[in-house]
C-alpha cells in the first residue's frame, strides 16, 4: 500500500506531539518507576486461541508454553492469560465445549480443555500450569492470572448449594429477591438489565428449585457473588494466595465496576427514546449496579492480600470516565491497584487513514490521562484486548498508521500492553451468525457483526495465509 502525503501528515502530526507529552508526563511517572511491571512490556494471551500444542483444535498450556522463546524475543517481560479456570464455558455459546472461560465452576483448578491435572494427597497439583510458570521464570517472563471475581458459574458447588434451598449455607453467597408482584405476575424486583440480555434482557433469572429470583450482571449462566457477605470477601481472598503460592506474578482482575449493587434495589434510570434502537442495558444509567463507592473497600483488602507476597501485582479491568478510574489506584495510605487499565485509547475510531484528525484525538486522548493521573502512580497504555474490534479495523488497515501509533505509545511511560496478533497486525475475521459462540453476538442477532467479539478472537496466525477481513462484509445483515 502507497504511503500517500496526506497519510504521512497525520504521521507526522502524531510524532510531533510526543515530545511535548512525554515532557509533561515523565515526572508524573518516576515515582513510581523500578518495579518490573513497570518496566517491562505486558502482552495478553487469549488461550484458546493462541497456540494449541495437542492438536485437539484448541490453545492449552503447553502451546503457551512452545511459544515462549518468541514473546522473549518480542521482548514481552509478563504475560497475562485469559481464563483457564474450571469452567462449563458456557459462554462460548450452547451446546459447545469451547473457552471463554468467565463463568469459573472452580476456583482453585484448572480446566482439562487447558492442561492435564494430576490429583496428588490433598489439594490437586495442577502440573501443565507448574510447569508453564517455571518455564516462563526460566525464561524471565512472568505469568499473571486472569482473576474474575464479580460471578461465578451457575455449575459451581457454590452456586448448586446457595439454590438447593433458602436455608443453605450459602444462600447469601449470591444475590437473591422473591421478586415483586405486578398485577398477579411474579416479576423480577426492578429494571436492571443484562450486559449479555439483548433487548429487554433482564439481570434477574428466576430459579425453579426456590422460586426465587437471582442477579447475574452478564449471562445467566454467570450469578453475580453477594460481596456485602464477609464470608465470600474472605473466599476471593483465598483464592488469590492458593495462584500466588503457585508462583504466579499477579492478577489481572476482570469486571471490577461490578462487584457491589445497590442494597436497595432501586431501578436504574432509563432512556425509553433509546431503546427504540438499542438494548436496555445501554439505555441505562448504570447508578446502581457499577462503581459502587464500597468497591474500593474490596480493592483493597483484595491488595493486602496481594503484599502479603513478594513484588506482585494487580492489574484492574474498569471501563469508567477518567475521575472514576484514578480513584481505583487509591490513595498512598490505602492503596487498591497497582495500575487499572487506561482504555482511553481503546475505545477511539481514528477515522479513515487520510483523516489529520488523527493526530488530534491521539493529542486530546493522552494529554487527559496524564491530566488525571495522580502524581504518584503508574501509568499504562491499552490498544487492544479481547473485547474489542483490533486496532488493524479502527485504523482502516493502514499499517504504517498502526506502526506510527504503537511507537508512539511505546515512547510514553507506563506499561505497554499488547493483545496478540497486534504486533504482526492482524485483524478482525468475518464470522456468520451461524458461527458465532460469544453471548454478544448470539443475543444481539441484528447487530452481531458489530457487537459480537468472535472477530477478534481468532486463532494466532503463526504462519502465512489469508483470511477474509471482518469490514469486506461487515454490512451483511443475518436473515
Amino acid at each position: 500500500m502507497p504511503c500517500c502525503c496526506s497519510c504521512m501528515a497525520v504521521m507526522i502530526g502524531i510524532m510531533s506531539t510526543v515530545f511535548l507529552i512525554v515532557s509533561g508526563l515523565s515526572l508524573t511517572m518516576t515515582a513510581a518507576a523500578g518495579h518490573w511491571w513497570e518496566k517491562e512490556v505486558m502482552y495478553q494471551i487469549y488461550p484458546r486461541s493462541f497456540q494449541d500444542a495437542n492438536g485437539d483444535g484448541t490453545g492449552d498450556l503447553k502451546g503457551i508454553e512452545q511459544r515462549l522463546p518468541y514473546l522473549k524475543e518480542l521482548g514481552v517481560g509478563f504475560v497475562w492469560v485469559s481464563p483457564i479456570m474450571k469452567s462449563p464455558m458456557r459462554d462460548f455459546g450452547p451446546g459447545t465445549r469451547g473457552a471463554h472461560g468467565y463463568d469459573i465452576s472452580d476456583f482453585h483448578d484448572i480446566d482439562p480443555l487447558f492442561g492435564s491435572m494430576q490429583v496428588g494427597t490433598g489439594a490437586s497439583e495442577v502440573e501443565d500450569f507448574k510447569e508453564l510458570v517455571a518455564a516462563a521464570k526460566e525464561a524471565g517472563i512472568k505469568l499473571l492470572m486472569d482473576f474474575v471475581p464479580n460471578h461465578s458459574s451457575n455449575e459451581s458447588k457454590w452456586f448448586m448449594e446457595s439454590r438447593s434451598s433458602k436455608t443453605n449455607s450459602k444462600r447469601d453467597w449470591y444475590i437473591w429477591h422473591p421478586g415483586v408482584d405486578v398485577n398477579g405476575t411474579k416479576q423480577p424486583p426492578n429494571n436492571w438489565a443484562s450486559n449479555f440480555g439483548g433487548g429487554q434482557g433482564s439481570a434477574w433469572t428466576l430459579d425453579p428449585t426456590t422460586q426465587e429470583y437471582y442477579y447475574h450482571a452478564f449471562g445467566e449462566f454467570q450469578p453475580d457473588l453477594n460481596y456485602r457477605n464477609p464470608e465470600v470477601v474472605e473466599a476471593m481472598k483465598e483464592v488469590l494466595r492458593f495462584w500466588l503460592n503457585l508462583g504466579v506474578g499477579g492478577f489481572r482482575i476482570d469486571a471490577v465496576p461490578f462487584l457491589l449493587e445497590d442494597p436497595q434495589l432501586r431501578n436504574e434510570a432509563f432512556n425509553a427514546t433509546c431503546a427504540k434502537t438499542k438494548f436496555a442495558y445501554f439505555c441505562m444509567n448504570h447508578t446502581y449496579t457499577q462503581n459502587d463507592p464500597q468497591n474500593h473497600e474490596i480493592i483493597q483488602g483484595w491488595r493486602q492480600t496481594v503484599d502479603e507476597f513478594d513484588d506482585r501485582v494487580m492489574f484492574g479491568e474498569i471501563y469508567a470516565p477518567l475521575d472514576d478510574l484514578m480513584k481505583y489506584y487509591g490513595t498512598p495510605f490505602k492503596p487498591e491497584f497497582n495500575v487499572p487499565f487506561n482504555f482511553q485509547i481503546l475505545g477511539q475510531d481514528f477515522g479513515s487513514p487520510n483523516d489529520l484528525r488523527n493526530a488530534s484525538v491521539v493529542r486530546n486522548e493522552v494529554a487527559s490521562y496524564a491530566s488525571a493521573l495522580p502524581d504518584w502512580c503508574h501509568g499504562n497504555w491499552v490498544l487492544g484486548n479481547h473485547d474489542n474490534h483490533r486496532l488493524m479495523e479502527r485504523l482502516h488497515n493502514d499499517t504504517r498508521l498502526a506502526s506510527t501509533v504503537y511507537n508512539f505509545f511505546n515512547l510514553l511511560p507506563g506499561t505497554p500492553v499488547i493483545y496478540q496478533g497486534d504486533e504482526i497486525a492482524m485483524r478482525d475475521l468475518y464470522i456468520p451468525y451461524s458461527l458465532c459462540r460469544d453471548p454478544m453476538c448470539l443475543k444481539n442477532p441484528k447487530t452481531f457483526f458489530v457487537d459480537g467479539r468472535d472477530p477478534e478472537r481468532t486463532p494466532m496466525q503463526w504462519t502465512p495465509g489469508w483470511a477474509e477481513p471482518c469490514h469486506m462484509r461487515r454490512e451483511i445483515k443475518p436473515t
